[in-house]
């Protein structure tokens, strides 16, 4: 039996979330600041004004479309922030750069996750193990090896409490405690009792959980809708739930 829930497609797929919720973002910004443009030259990130003039040469190794006035860009491996002057606003100095949501924007450095504000000074001394921003309004911390949630406007409304735990989707997070994986409600209270093995989020109503040798199939109010035996491939099941993953990712 293939054994897909691992640890290491968790990794990824969080990796692969935090990448798509960025692309995601541009595409939904680019129309409101479609001023200024991203363009390549032999392999190298400029930028161009609306009327088609190099506004930033050509220069980073990557760089993104302007969202909410900045471009996270990238050289030698390190990120930094420009200004629709097409000016560096922020250095280039961190590891992982996340856009700017509320004047603030949450950065790696120093193998910890801190939010700045838009003049790139650091807003307060909290610091993070990781930061999972999506499109749900709940922002995903881990905290001194636990995980919780907080608003968009950095409110922790979720204490970190979990060994593990995953975004928001229709309004449910997998979490994992005690040793077993339930799903909580954004008020933080368990809608599913922690039973499971491991559970994925829900996607149109349906999540698949494992408990013992057996996988299932259930919907936001914890009951069975099916079962799979310990022998069955459920090879379809496996890459409908991954290409769900990327939707949701997407969102």
């Amino acid at each position: 039996m293939k054994n897909w829930f691992t640890k290491e497609i968790l990794y990824y797929s969080d990796k692969l979330k935090r990448c798509l919720f960025v692309a995601c973002a541009l595409l939904i910004s680019f129309s409101s600041q479609s001023q200024i443009t991203r363009f390549y030259s032999q392999g190298k990130v400029g930028y161009k004004d609306h009327a088609g003039h190099t506004l930033v040469e050509a220069i980073f190794d990557a760089g993104s479309e302007f969202i909410n006035g900045f471009a996270i860009v990238l050289s030698n491996n390190k990120r930094g922030y420009l200004n629709q002057s097409g000016r560096v606003q922020i250095e280039l100095i961190y590891d992982e750069a996340l856009p700017f949501y509320n004047h603030q924007a949450a950065v790696k450095l120093n193998g910890e996750f801190r939010f700045i504000n838009e003049m790139g000074v650091f807003v307060d001394e909290t610091r993070y193990q990781e930061i999972f921003i999506s499109s749900n309004g709940m922002i995903r911390f881990k905290r001194a090896n636990l995980f919780g949630f907080m608003t968009s406007d950095r409110q922790e409304v979720i204490r970190p409490q979990f060994i593990d735990a995953l975004d928001f989707s229709e309004d449910l997070a997998s979490i994992r405690i005690n040793g077993k994986y339930g799903y909580i409600a954004k008020d933080g209270q368990i809608a599913i009792a922690p039973k499971y093995d491991y559970a994925l989020s829900f996607h149109e109503g349906k999540a698949i959980v494992t408990k013992g040798k057996r996988r299932y199939v259930i919907n936001t109010s914890g009951n069975i809708l099916k079962t799979f035996d310990e022998d069955e491939e459920h090879e379809e099941d496996e890459k409908r739930e991954r290409e769900a993953e990327k939707k949701r990712a997407m969102k």
